[in-house]
């Protein structure tokens, strides 16, 4: 009877565990809780469209696998807040219209804004100035907060060629933005084995093969982080919602260290990133890589 119990408290505690944060996260993000990383004292900007529907409603709130399966009709701009507030639970997570270009920074808090929009269609002056107009770029080179750009789901390379993203444009020489990739699921360790002759990789994640990539491009390539969009939990996919995460990963190690500026925590980011979680990794198609937030809070200080 003992073993019984103690079976199935284990059970219970697995349970438990499971249910303490949610399917889509990384593990990461459970262990900057449990130190005490949150988000707080940070406020994160959603600007986004809050008018038009999620083609067939999306469903972010799976904490275990005996969730019913179910999807809520949301705006995309309620989706991308829930996923940056879900993964940064003590940060004020505020959605702005995309289209009213008044982005309202928090002078006592730490200000992370995140564009999960492109303005695709032109790369003249007028396009690179309606982005700069909406103060994403202004910020990003003033150093006044962390811009986080969702990459875009053309599966194309980030340029300023043809009918390249103006908002891109306008950002990728900023020292605070961040453009965000999306790979088909968090990585794990890219292993080597050989079989009879033969070299087989097994871990690893690949770039969703909807993701734009860095390209060529060196400005793009060092300003470029990917995380995973599971799809199959968050019932929704997209660089759209990568970059809320990112986003989140922005506050967490705000959180931490508590003086450090918008430049200071997106090269924290950067620097911290992995490439060995992805399989065949190069810098054309994953920029600095995967964003590995143990990493990032791990040091006891920014240098």
């Amino acid at each position: 009877m003992k073993k019984y119990l103690t079976t199935a408290a284990l059970l219970l505690s697995s349970l438990a565990y499971a249910q303490d944060s949610y399917l889509w996260q990384h593990s990461d993000v459970k262990a900057a809780w449990s130190q005490g990383f949150k988000g707080q004292g940070v406020k994160i900007t959603v600007h986004d469209n809050d008018v038009d529907l999620l083609q067939g409603g999306a469903y972010l709130k799976y904490k275990s696998r005996f969730d019913f399966y179910r999807r809520e009709s949301m705006t995309h701009a309620e989706a991308v807040r829930q996923v940056a507030q879900l993964t940064a639970p003590s940060a004020q997570v505020e959605k702005k219209p995309w289209d009213n270009g008044t982005i309202v920074l928090d002078p006592t808090k730490f200000n992370v804004v995140n564009a999960s929009y492109g303005w695709v269609g032109g790369t003249d002056a007028g396009s690179v100035a309606v982005a700069k107009s909406y103060q994403l770029a202004q910020l990003a080179y003033n150093n006044q907060a962390v811009v986080v750009k969702a990459a875009g789901n053309a599966n194309a390379n980030l340029s300023d060629q043809g009918g390249g993203d103006g908002i891109n444009i306008a950002l990728k020489d900023a020292n605070s933005v961040i453009f965000a990739g999306a790979l088909s699921s968090h990585g794990t360790q890219v292993k080597t084995s050989k079989y009879f002759g033969r070299t087989y990789q097994t871990g690893g994640a690949v770039r969703a093969d909807y993701s734009n990539r860095p390209g060529a491009d060196a400005a793009y390539q060092n300003r470029y982080l990917m995380v995973g969009v599971d799809s199959w939990n968050m019932t929704v996919a997209g660089t759209s919602f990568a970059a809320p995460q990112i986003s989140a990963y922005a506050a967490m190690v705000s959180s931490k260290f508590t003086a450090a500026s918008p430049n200071q925590v997106v090269a924290q980011l950067l620097n911290t990133a992995r490439t060995d979680t992805i399989r065949n990794y190069n810098r054309e198609d994953h920029g600095r890589g995967e964003a590995s937030l143990s990493r990032a809070i791990a040091p006891a200080r920014l240098n």
